[in-house]
């Protein structure tokens, strides 16, 4: 979505209706596709518990530079797509996004760009100090039953996954994760007047 005040004005409702306003349901080849890979059919049924849960749906959609939107709040679409949509839960536990995902070359963008990981509501959900899974694409975070984060935006994703611990399925994936979330450091300069003084 391109407008950035209509962006900050969208609440819940808003999001709610934008999706219900563009989502089809995922055509069977789609369906039976996605559990041929693993994924269990409640996780595209609904959020996990304790959510009355929104369904994996598809839509009409065009990725631009950031994020995406819908084909029908385009005068004239470029290079339309179909993806699959998922409504995203902010960490309160709130719809504040709605990601699309295209499961052929494995893409996620956000409409909003609000959030930087799909399943952020997990980050404070209970887990009896276990560390929170991070899974390295969309489709391992579908086949997980939504449990855990995958993250789109590592840069951002940073600031709120600091000081949990995490949890990864392979060493390779762990190290590109690490660095990936690795802040840089701010560029340090040395005070010419001081070091002269110190001369």
């Amino acid at each position: 979505m391109s407008d950035a005040l209509s962006q900050m004005a969208l609440g819940e409702a808003d999001i709610l209706a934008a999706w219900r306003e563009n989502y089809s349901q995922i055509r069977q080849t789609g369906f039976e596709w996605l559990l041929s890979m693993g994924v269990p059919p409640l996780a595209l049924a609904r959020d996990p518990a304790p959510f009355d849960g929104f369904p994996v749906t598809a839509a009409q959609v065009e990725f631009l530079d950031k994020g995406f939107e819908f084909t029908s709040y385009l005068r004239d679409p470029q290079r339309p797509q179909r993806a699959l949509i998922i409504l995203a839960r902010d960490i309160d536990c709130e719809i504040a996004d709605i990601a699309a995902w295209t499961p052929r070359t494995g893409e996620v963008r956000l409409w909003l760009g609000r959030l930087s990981m799909l399943g952020e509501n997990n980050i404070l959900a209970p887990r009896f100090d276990e560390p929170l899974p991070v899974h390295e694409t969309a489709l391992d975070w579908l086949k997980a039953d939504r449990r855990g984060v995958f993250i789109a935006d590592p840069a951002r994703a940073s600031f709120q996954l600091e000081g949990h611990s995490l949890l990864v399925d392979n060493a390779v994936f762990g190290g590109k994760l690490k660095q990936a979330l690795t802040r840089p450091s701010p560029p340090i300069f040395v005070n010419k007047d001081a070091r002269r003084a110190a001369a």
